[in-house]
């Protein structure tokens, strides 16, 4: 049984949701859920921290969204809901100047406010246009490096933005950085 707190107004600000899985047989199940691969449930604290050492072999897979259960048992296994992470990005063009044809990159780093490494994907903007995104895993550490298309002659007004997954708010560039193509 599932109780989705992501589905609809969130109704328990602790819990993004809650799995009720029951094994009357007398053996472990293994029951796979690829709809709810992703999620990080848990045992809950009653059971991971109480007397019974069957149910904590109870397993979670995230990546597949499988659980086992060992027989005759019942667990209860909760997804926590993450906190939000402020981010900060910082972005400049790698040339201030550049001759039309000339390649130009955007790089910079998004910043985690907890000190990990956020993911989500780096949008650039040339006055409000968007000309070049790129997705940022967590190998990347933050960094980026995305190529511009060829801009036409002229002032260029860049701006980088951050959209990030969950648990990572989205931020952007306080200033756009000039860019001349002559």
């Amino acid at each position: 049984m599932l109780v989705d707190d992501l589905v609809g107004a969130d109704t328990d600000a602790a819990l993004d949701g809650a799995l009720v899985v029951f094994n009357s047989s007398p053996d472990a199940v293994t029951q796979a859920v690829p709809a709810l691969a992703g999620r990080g449930f848990a045992l809950a604290d009653a059971q991971a921290s109480g007397s019974d050492a069957v149910v904590k072999t109870t397993t979670w897979d995230a990546t597949t969204g499988t659980v086992t259960v060992p027989g005759r048992s019942v667990a209860v296994l909760v997804d926590a809901q993450t906190a939000p992470v402020e981010t900060t990005i910082y972005a400049a063009p790698s040339r201030l100047i550049a001759k039309a044809g000339t390649p130009v990159s955007m790089v910079g780093a998004v910043f985690a406010a907890d000190g990990s490494a956020p993911t989500g994907t780096v949008t650039v903007s040339d006055r409000g246009v968007v000309v070049a995104t790129v997705v940022l895993d967590a190998s990347a550490k933050g960094r980026f490096s995305v190529a511009l298309p060829s801009l036409g002659r002229g002032l260029h007004l860049l701006r980088a933005t951050f959209t990030g997954t969950d648990p990572y708010e989205d931020s952007r560039s306080r200033i756009p950085f000039p860019l001349l193509v002559y």
